[in-house]
């Protein structure tokens, strides 16, 4: 490198007459020039000259035919400027291959085999949480989304599927679960879906593909105006449609395909896919973990999995919770046969359903009791009033009704703490009646609602308990508002009590 001095103008020669090139583009410290070759040798000659003069030069050049073996180059006065000859057409642009199918593919298994290096060496991690966190979040998976989006599925789809399999046995390797087919291919769903959000690269391949030639398409017109969308038959872009299409039962892309203005967006053609994906998991799978898929699949119930593993935060799970945590979203087995409850003497299922609906040994109570301090000690700096297990609520209405106490925490609506009266006074705000409840959305009580529907189990126990004693209009009765707040054991909680929760 040349040192130049701050604020010292360099000047550099101009080309006279300026270089006649087809394309010239520059990212970072990749460039790509293309156009007679003549007139590329005259534009390599120059940039040599002025280069070194701003502290640059060349570390590699590669000059290669646009049209492969089917076009005859002289490369020796280009050889002569220390290029290396792609005669076969097969060079890398921007970590991409660029070429034929063979070479591609040879290509990519070198390229994936260096991120499944990484992949294995966090499998090795003996932190399942910190080792899920990074192959969600990191483990270049950036760099994957690129080759998948530049690529062709066709020149990289081994490649991917080997990439795929590591990422599965890195899963098993910080666990120490053993998965079946269907329960790998959960773990490629959605966080929201019931998954854990490692998505499949080979699955998304296609419509990473489809989205980046859509986005890309009217730039390509900009610049060469015979381009077309697709220029021959069973082109890359048809056989990622195809592929596509095969996948979907009820939805078919084809239809979102304009030959002339395509408008294909990566995320609408992948959550297609992957709604189709679900379903086709759900009509192999057991009724049973069909049911556990739902639980999981409610609002809010991977939050779990989104945190970042911080011990100063206390967000950072032991190895047994977290590993239990996904045992239990991918229905793996964590007893064995025949394993009876310590606390109640029931016999405990190899899931350990059982164990989220025990009642014996206090956990569930205890998890009740913990939610309804945490939300009290935040109404408290909301200066929401809150009030734990408020006493003769219900007054004006007959014993023994009137000692009920339908609020865990009886707190005043913040929207109308917000009201001021014409003598400047706030206005007196209405109470709401909080009252949580704890329940295993795959318990013996809830399954049905929740085989039907993801959150139904939850959504019909908020009714429940609205209607058991007439509970809500009795509250009505004596001016409060009476909001069940519903938590399945599985994680998340009801629309409602998300909403009362960020509205106060």
């Amino acid at each position: 490198m040349v040192a130049i001095p701050e604020g010292t103008a360099v000047r550099l020669p101009v080309m006279s007459p300026p270089a006649q090139l087809d394309f010239a583009a520059t990212f970072a410290d990749d460039g790509a020039l293309a156009g007679e070759a003549t007139e590329i040798e005259r534009s390599l000659r120059h940039l040599r000259e002025v280069m070194p003069r701003v502290g640059l030069r060349f570390s590699t050049l590669i000059v290669a035919p646009s049209a492969g073996r089917l076009h005859h180059v002289d490369f020796s006065p280009l050889l002569s400027l220390t290029c290396s000859g792609a005669e076969e057409g097969n060079l890398e642009i921007l970590k991409s291959p660029i070429g034929d199918i063979a070479w591609s593919l040879q290509y990519c298994e070198a390229y994936v085999a260096k991120h499944i290096k990484i992949v294995e060496a966090i499998g090795a991690l003996r932190d399942a949480q910190v080792a899920h966190y990074l192959l969600r979040w990191s483990c270049s998976a950036s760099r994957m989304n690129h080759l998948v989006r530049t690529t062709p599925q066709s020149h990289s789809g081994p490649a991917l599927l080997r990439y795929d399999k590591a990422i599965e046995s890195a899963v098993c390797s910080s666990t120490g679960l053993s998965l079946n087919d269907e329960q790998a291919i959960q773990t490629t769903f959605p966080v929201k879906k019931g998954g854990l959000g490692l998505r499949s690269t080979k699955t998304i391949a296609d419509a990473a593909y489809l989205g980046s030639r859509s986005a890309t398409h009217l730039r390509c017109v900009e610049l060469r105006p015979e381009h077309r969308w697709e220029n021959y038959t069973a082109g890359y872009i048809q056989q990622a449609e195809a592929r596509c299409n095969s996948s979907l039962t009820e939805a078919d892309i084809a239809s979102r395909i304009c030959i002339d203005e395509p408008r294909l967006k990566q995320g609408v053609v992948s959550d297609l896919m992957e709604e189709a994906k679900i379903r086709c998991w759900k009509s192999r799978a057991l009724p049973d973990a069909v049911c556990n898929l739902n639980a999981y699949s409610a609002p809010l119930a991977g939050k779990v999995l989104g945190v970042v593993p911080s011990k100063t935060l206390d967000k950072h799970l032991t190895q047994v919770e977290f590993v239990h945590e996904l045992a239990a979203r991918l229905y793996v087995d964590v007893f064995e046969e025949d394993t009876l409850c310590v606390f109640c003497g029931a016999l405990i299922d190899p899931k350990g359903k059982h164990c989220k609906s025990c009642m014996s040994g206090g956990d569930t109570v205890l998890m009740h009791n913990t939610v309804r301090d945490i939300v009290e000690d935040y109404c408290k700096r909301g200066r929401l009033r809150p009030e734990a297990e408020a006493p003769s609520l219900l007054r004006g209405i007959s014993v023994p009704d009137a000692r009920r106490r339908p609020a865990d925490v009886l707190v005043c609506s913040a929207s109308c703490l917000a009201r001021i009266l014409p003598d400047g006074a706030r206005a007196l705000g209405r109470k709401v009646a909080l009252d949580f409840a704890v329940i295993n959305a795959v318990g013996r009580g809830h399954w049905t609602e929740t085989f039907q529907k993801s959150g139904g189990a939850e959504e019909c126990y908020s009714t429940r308990k609205c209607r058991h004693q007439d509970t809500q209009a009795k509250c009505q009765e004596a001016g409060l508002e009476f909001q069940p707040m519903v938590m399945p054991t599985q994680g998340g909680m009801t629309p409602a009590m998300g909403s009362v929760l960020h509205k106060n």
